[in-house]
Order: structure tokens, then C-alpha cells, then sequence
């Protein structure tokens, strides 16, 4: 059975269980097997996506533009971004990151940074919530708020995430959202040889 054809049985359960919830008056809930369903379909999507269009080399340069991955056809980036968006409806948050890069990016579609902002929020991993913090921090895609990219930074680099470490020390040592602390920018800057750098 196809990625597809996987997640349209799964959406079908679920509408089901609504169907069958609101004639009993019951809160909607999927069953375990109908999420399970779910989580692989959108598993296959993200695969069958990153085949299509590797959305993990979509990587922001220093004047806004995008490097793009070499080889892939405007189709093929168009398909990758409908994949990417049905398995984040599903609720991957891999699949929310990638869709967000590409909306940021506008690969395979128009260029939505507002979309962007809210897939990265809701995806929440630590890549995600470093791209968040810089769309936050240079106003992209709504207002600036430095007091929240500075934030996200911080967790980000908690999690790993070693740009983030920079990023954080950056606002940091120049009192950016927020009071300057240099010593936090230092600590942060000289642990960052025990992180591992992120696939970002």
C-alpha cells in the first residue's frame, strides 16, 4: 500500500471515530491503531518526500537567499512540499520542519513566512525552534521579538543545537532581547567543541 493510500485509510478511521463520537456524544479521540496508522503514513510521506526534494539542504545564506538542492525538478519540489504538509497535518514534526523550509524558502510554492513561523512553532525540535528564533529575531514573516529569539536560542542550544549556541551568545554578549551578559555568551561559546553540530 502506498504512503497515500496508507494515510487516506488512517484520515478515514479518524473520520469515523468522529462520525461515531459525535453520535454518542463522546470527545473525538483516534483509536491507538487508527494514530499508530497515522505515524507511519506520515513516516512514508516524509521519506518519500525527502527522496523528491531534500529539504534538509535548504539552507538560509547571510543575504536571504536560499541554497537549494542540486538535481531536483520544480515538480519534484512541488510534490515533496504537498507530501510534507499532509504528514505535518498528521502530526510529524519532522515533516512540519520541512514543510516550514520550504515555505520560508518557497520551494515548490510561493514563499509563505508566515506559515513558516507558525510550522516551525509547532513542530518543535531544536532545529526548528533555531529557524523560528531568526525568523523572529529579524522580523520575518510578522514582528520582531527579540526577547523570544533570544529565548529560543537558549533552548535550542540546550538541545544541541550548535548555531543556536552561537546565536545565543551573539544576543547575549550584545544585550539583544534582553540585559547583556557576557558572561553567558562566554560559557555558551566555549562549550560549543562538546556539542555536535545539527543537521540544520
Amino acid at each position: 500500500m502506498t504512503p497515500a493510500a496508507r494515510m487516506a485509510v488512517a484520515l478515514v478511521a479518524l473520520g469515523l471515530a468522529a462520525w461515531l463520537g459525535a453520535a454518542h456524544a463522546q470527545p473525538l479521540r483516534a483509536t491507538p491503531a487508527a494514530q499508530a496508522a497515522m505515524r507511519e503514513a506520515a513516516k512514508s510521506q516524509v521519506s518519500e518526500a525527502l527522496a523528491l526534494y531534500d529539504a534538509r539542504r535548504l539552507i538560509r545564506l547571510p543575504d536571504g537567499s536560499f541554497e537549494r538542492p542540486q538535481g531536483a525538478s520544480d515538480a519534484d519540489a512541488r510534490r515533496a512540499r504537498e507530501l510534507f504538509v499532509s504528514a505535518a497535518y498528521a502530526g510529524s514534526p519532522e515533516a512540519r520542519d520541512y514543510a516550514g523550509r520550504m515555505a520560508q524558502a518557497g520551494a515548490g510554492g510561493p514563499v509563505d513566512a508566515a506559515r513558516a513561523r507558525a510550522l516551525y512553532e509547532e513542530s518543535a525540535t531544536r532545529a526548528a525552534r533555531w529557524r523560528l528564533a531568526g525568523m523572529l529575531e529579524r522580523g520575518e514573516g510578522g514582528p520582531k521579538d527579540p526577547v523570544s529569539a533570544r529565548g529560543l536560542y537558549k533552548l535550542a542550544s540546550t538541545q544541541g543545537q550548535l548555531d543556536a549556541r552561537y546565536d545565543f551568545a551573539r544576543m547575549a554578549r550584545r544585550g539583544e532581547g534582553g540585559k547583556a551578559d557576557p558572561a553567558a555568551a562566554l560559557k555558551a561559546l566555549t562549550s560549543m567543541s562538546a556539542v555536535a553540530h545539527a543537521d540544520a
